[in-house]
């Protein structure tokens, strides 16, 4: 059987994932350092990776879970000693590292990993949010989307479709479904706030501390 570190798919689907979130997430982590963290979650899922190589629903299985672990390893990165800073509101950034929650209860946990849901702030992050607020508060916005938003976000950050797989999907151009996504995600910011500061509003409360602190927990415990 072929060893998961040894996997065309594997070492093709990774080198993907990490140039893609690399460019997505750039000035925040260098590409090789979240190339191996890559490796690392394949390590750690290797048992799985192993049994289901070579079946159909593998590569997309892949590619999601890479990067849901990508986008936690930039919220780590993000709550480093360079990166302390509290940022306003909601940017993109924040909104497309909380999106799998909408579908993945897994993730809004923080890996699966149990932690204290009773959150400073509860869902209102002008009181004071962390990742579970952020969460649910994606969550809550993503509702009130049209039904074509809706299903655009659910390819991209559930399904982990290109934006020229959207655009095949959908019978529209590549050009066209990147931005349809791109105003899904300001109609969700705008239904959260914005990411500027407003009257009687302040800044988000590291949403990204939250998540960090759930990982170590879980490295902890393991």
């Amino acid at each position: 059987m072929t060893i998961y570190y040894e996997d065309e798919t594997v070492q093709t689907v990774l080198g993907q994932v990490a140039q893609e979130m690399y460019y997505r997430f750039r000035g925040v982590t260098e590409q090789a350092d979240l190339t191996q963290e890559l490796w690392l979650w394949c390590a750690r899922k290797s048992d799985r990776i192993e049994a289901n190589m070579g079946k159909e629903s593998f590569q997309p299985w892949l590619r999601t879970g890479l990067r849901n672990a990508a986008r936690d390893y930039v919220a780590v990165v993000r709550n480093s000693a360079d990166n302390m800073q509290d940022q306003e509101f909601y940017n993109l950034a924040q909104i497309e590292l909380a999106l799998p929650a909408v579908w993945d209860d897994d993730y809004l946990l923080g890996s699966g990993n149990a932690h204290d849901s009773k959150v400073s702030g509860g869902g209102d992050p002008s009181t004071g949010g962390n990742w579970m607020a952020t969460c649910i508060d994606v969550r809550k916005a993503f509702g009130h989307l049209s039904n074509y938003y809706k299903e655009l976000l659910r390819l991209r950050y559930s399904e982990g479709y290109y934006f020229n797989q959207i655009a095949d999907h959908l019978g529209k151009p590549t050009t066209t479904a990147q931005f349809h996504v791109t105003q899904a995600l300001k109609t969700i910011q705008r239904e959260l706030g914005g990411s500027g500061p407003q009257k009687g509003r302040r800044k988000v409360v590291s949403n990204s501390h939250a998540l960090a602190m759930t990982r170590n927990a879980y490295d902890g415990d393991n």
